[in-house]
């Protein structure tokens, strides 16, 4: 018998699996086919692929992690600290970090306790929330050095008059009997002093201008533009002074031909501005020298006004229909080159105590007013005539112990301070927190030493705190004086002044020219003692210590 392997072999072929496997196998259009869906299978897949990446690093971006010991997911908090001087040791919950300030770091949302410190200085300490999913600056750490190297820089005799910069580069002061302002930088490590002649900014005679009582009222927010007062005989006139060219600056009483008794910077330029006069009429004026330029009267009636450049609020009192016998304290705000006010807020009944403050912080606008002991933010945009819609809505509300009489914010915007006695409160724009705490005796006036620090005199000792109240420190002893108290703009030092009193003798007939001849030298007569009177004279002594 003979075996045919061709016939075998197609015989094998004839059944149908193995045919098919070698037609797929073979099929030039099948395997193309194939081919084709195992690419779009890839890409597929690789779309898959990403899209899971990018959930994930969304997810992570937004905080979550995993739990393990829980076994849920969490979301955390993003945790930025900032510290003057850098390069600080942090401990978070008690474990010290890797990195040193600055740092970021994810925490889990809660409170955490922060110790910052480093060789040479004080330590820090506070704790702070974290919310879920938000970044949460802290960047007001400031580390004062254990030892200082104090300076006397320059004396000055008494002072009238002594302010500094909201920008913290320099100090504008004037000494009794002097004829002259004088502008102090503060940023040089060697003391640079401009001369302002004030007989030629006052417009008058050197005589008057030394015995004139002066009064700086505000600065503008790029701290080169200052709102003065000049008392002399009884009366009071207004000035706005242009620190880059004094020569330019504006005299608003003569500008504005009103009884002046509060002036507001409307501009950076310092062109335009608000005006309350003394019976209570809100008016703006442009500096320029059109004819028709006129104040603008905006409101009559009204009790404060406060601005945000542009934008000025102000209460004022008025009767409503419901209650036509009751005056209430209305709160409104006039954008510039608007035609009318705003209607924002019925504050309650006249008689209640109230103040109020306005600003932007990046790009929102507040304002937050107070009623005797109850305080709101309002924050989003404010109203206008052109855009209605925008409007401002409540942010934080709440009852203090206490009725504000002082209200300030720092020069970022991020925070406001309210004090009455020895009662703070402050609010965190950004963070949104409330801090109410009680100072060691009562204030008047609320100092900031930089953006975020406070300051007070307690006895003869300056003492300062971060604007929650945490961190209280004692940094100058021996000081007698409530004059400023700085942090130069460049954290290098911290200026302040020392006041003693020198006594000097006054002899009466007693020649000191060196032009004396022998007949008439004094020097070879004896010092008549009953004529010799001792006279004290006050010195101010600007110092300056490294921080």
């Amino acid at each position: 018998m003979n075996f045919n392997f061709c016939s075998a072999l197609r015989s094998f072929f004839k059944r149908k699996p193995i045919n098919a496997i070698i037609i797929l196998l073979m099929d030039r259009q099948k395997h193309k086919k194939i081919q084709n869906a195992r690419i779009i299978a890839t890409n597929i897949f690789m779309v898959i692929c990403v899209l899971v990446l990018v959930f994930i690093l969304i997810f992570v971006a937004q905080g979550y992690t995993y739990n393990y010991r829980s076994g849920s997911i969490e979301q955390s908090g993003l945790i930025q600290i900032k510290s003057h001087p850098s390069g600080a040791t942090v401990k978070i919950d008690g474990e010290t970090q890797f990195s040193h300030t600055e740092i970021e770091k994810m925490l889990s949302a809660g409170s955490h306790d922060f110790v910052i410190t480093k060789k040479g200085y004080d330590t820090w300490k506070t704790t702070a929330e974290v919310d879920a999913g938000l970044l949460t600056r802290i960047e007001w750490v400031r580390l004062f050095p254990l030892k200082t190297t104090i300076s006397e820089l320059k004396d000055f005799t008494e002072l009238r008059v002594a302010s500094a910069a909201p920008n913290r580069k320099s100090l504008l002061l004037s000494e009794v009997n002097s004829n002259k302002l004088q502008l102090v930088n503060l940023q040089s490590s060697n003391l640079k002093i401009t001369d302002i002649d004030l007989a030629s900014l006052l417009g008058t005679d050197s005589e008057t201008a030394k015995t004139a009582q002066i009064a700086i009222n505000s600065w503008n927010t790029n701290s080169n533009r200052v709102i003065l007062q000049w008392f002399h005989d009884d009366t009071t006139t207004w000035f706005m002074l242009n620190l880059d060219a004094p020569a330019k600056s504006i005299n608003l009483s003569n500008l504005s031909q009103l009884d002046i008794a509060q002036a507001l910077i409307a501009n950076d330029s310092a062109s335009k501005f608000w005006l309350l006069d003394t019976e209570q009429n809100l008016y703006s004026i442009e500096n320029n020298s059109l004819p028709e330029n006129q104040p603008l009267k905006i409101a009559d009636n009204v009790r404060k006004i406060a601005n945000n450049k542009d934008v000025v609020a102000y209460t004022r009192f008025e009767s409503t229909e419901d209650d036509p016998d009751q005056l209430k304290r209305m709160l409104y705000i006039r954008r510039d080159g608007e035609t009318d006010s705003i209607f924002i807020k019925n504050l309650g009944s006249a008689e209640a105590s109230a103040t109020f403050a306005l600003s932007t912080y990046w790009d929102s606008e507040w304002i937050l007013y107070s009623t005797d002991k109850n305080v709101e933010v309002l924050s989003g945009k404010y109203p206008s005539l052109d855009k209605p819609s925008q409007s401002l809505k409540s942010l934080f509300k709440t009852t203090l112990d206490f009725t504000p009489k002082q209200i300030s914010v720092n020069r970022e915007q991020r925070i406001i301070a309210l004090s009455a006695d020895s009662n703070y409160f402050s609010y965190d724009i950004e963070n949104r927190r409330p801090f109410t705490f009680s100072a060691d005796i009562p204030i008047t006036r609320i100092n900031w030493l930089d953006d975020f620090l406070v300051w007070h005199r307690n006895d003869d000792k300056i003492v300062v705190r971060d604007f929650d109240g945490n961190n209280r420190r004692e940094l100058i002893s021996d000081i007698d004086n409530d004059l400023p108290v700085i942090i130069s703009a460049n954290n290098k030092w911290l200026y302040y002044f020392d006041v003693s009193e020198k006594t000097m003798s006054d002899t009466s007939g007693q020649n000191n020219s060196s032009d004396s001849t022998p007949e008439d030298d004094s020097s070879n007569q004896p010092i008549d003692t009953e004529t010799t009177t001792p006279s004290a004279q006050i010195i101010y002594t600007l110092k300056r210590s490294n921080l």
